[in-house]
């Protein structure tokens, strides 16, 4: 729905501000889980309550306060049938810019999902790091995902945002290549690379979204449903490879990371040498 309405609402440098916004607020959710337990327990208890009493309830402030036009949606909701759907997915899949974007920038992410996944017993069972240390080192990687996003809005009024994407793209393959080096499979090490690649990723983020809906003129809503359908397959594809048995899963996600920023780096250029 964050994507949908700030398609709708804003554009320009705007929209991608916006986004910036929203990849702030929602990254330290998840990586906040090993510190703060009690306080998840809380969110479920309130969460369970208010379903319980029939009261609507949301992961945004958007549904509590809609923006102007938001209401719009409601009201043609009615109007709407499982066969519109159906053609909306079918324009869509029609789409060839917003699909080869869609499908590259959601592999994009396949590094910090395997990381996501794998974290635990790389640090733990690798490392031999105790679970509080381990923490502490998975809100480290939180920490750059929100900071990137930051950056995103600050660099944003100064250079292109083209070549802050294709930058980012240049700095998660070298980042990720770096746990490569050989003699280099230290926890400290691993940890400064996975920060600099979720740096980059989240200064990539909010303009590879605004990139992708920028190639559809209608059916924002679908299209960005089906934009996050396709990260979270990434991210399941991702977390089912790295609980492999692997005899490096560090070297795992090195490359996860580098094939998954050249996909969208190429997707990138063969696009604008199309156009």
């Amino acid at each position: 729905m964050a994507l949908a309405l700030t398609k709708d609402l804003y554009r320009g440098k705007e929209q991608k501000k916006d986004s910036c916004l929203h990849r702030r607020a929602d990254s330290p959710v998840p990586h906040g889980g090993p510190q703060h337990r009690r306080l998840n327990a809380a969110i479920l208890l309130v969460a369970e309550h208010l379903h319980g009493s029939g009261r609507p309830h949301t992961s945004g402030a958007v549904w509590f306060f809609p923006p102007k036009g938001a209401h719009d949606h409601e009201a043609r909701r009615h109007r709407r049938c499982p066969g519109r759907a159906i053609r909306r997915y079918g324009r869509l899949g029609r789409n060839g810019a917003y699909m080869v974007f869609t499908l590259a920038f959601s592999v994009m992410g396949f590094s910090f999902f395997a990381f996501l996944g794998g974290s635990s017993y790389i640090y733990i069972r690798t490392f031999g790091m105790t679970e509080q240390v381990y923490s502490l080192y998975f809100a480290f990687n939180a920490f750059a995902l929100m900071l990137g996003s930051l950056l995103c809005a600050r660099v944003l009024v100064n250079f292109e945002s083209r070549r802050i994407l294709l930058i980012s793209l240049v700095g998660m393959f070298f980042s990720t290549g770096a746990v490569l080096i050989p003699g280099k499979a230290t926890p400290t090490n691993f940890a400064l690379s996975m920060f600099a690649y979720s740096l980059f990723l989240g200064m990539s983020r909010p303009i590879s979204n605004h990139l992708i809906l920028k190639q559809v003129r209608q059916d924002t809503g679908t299209a960005s449903s089906l934009l996050t359908f396709f990260n979270f397959l990434c991210a399941a594809i991702a977390m089912e490879l790295i609980s492999l048995d692997w005899s490096s899963k560090p070297m795992v996600i090195a490359v996860m990371g580098m094939v998954g920023s050249t996909i969208p780096f190429a997707a990138i250029l063969a696009m604008k040498r199309e156009k």
